[in-house]
């Protein structure tokens, strides 16, 4: 097993950016129903609310999430809390490969012990390193690779094992 000397797989800032720009539209739209005597406030809240939470959430996830590899250690914080397993202790890892015209997405989705799942994505830091890290450390029998690939222009869709 090849030993890696650390890194971290985390959220990019543009979804903390978006999580900001959806709270801030939630509070411009009850500032608006506040000042305006047209529509009560209760409704206004009651509509705009879920892009309050979501945003919110968003921001959370972004600050709050990361994946911190140390040697054979692997520490996964969360909004929920933190936890850590060794890379010997990997039950599953299932890697997605979806290829769409020119462009390729990736997605790892890591099953811990204690059934406990890790998904790193496209969009985050550290994919392509979380990538090489796996394919070095993790015995070949317990990832499962599976190819997709989309054909808009056919309206097919295939799927490859």
């Amino acid at each position: 097993m090849s030993r890696a000397r650390g890194f971290s797989v985390y959220l990019t800032n543009d979804y903390f950016n978006l999580g900001l720009v959806g709270s801030i539209f939630f509070l411009f739209i009850v500032l608006m129903q506040f000042f305006s005597n047209d529509i009560p406030l209760m409704i206004g809240l009651l509509c705009f609310s879920p892009a309050f939470f979501m945003g919110g959430y968003l921001m959370l996830k972004t600050k709050c999430f990361r994946v911190t590899v140390r040697g054979e250690q692997i520490t996964v914080r969360t909004i929920f809390g933190k936890y850590s397993f060794n890379v010997s202790e990997i039950v599953t890892v299932k890697w997605r490969i979806t290829i769409n015209g020119e462009m390729k997405a990736e997605r790892l989705c890591i099953i811990a012990p204690n059934g406990k799942k890790v998904k790193i994505e496209m969009g985050m830091n550290g994919l392509d390193k979380m990538i090489r890290y796996i394919s070095e450390n993790v015995e070949e029998d317990k990832i499962q690779r599976k190819y997709v690939k989309l054909f808009w222009g056919d309206k097919q869709w295939q799927d490859h094992q």
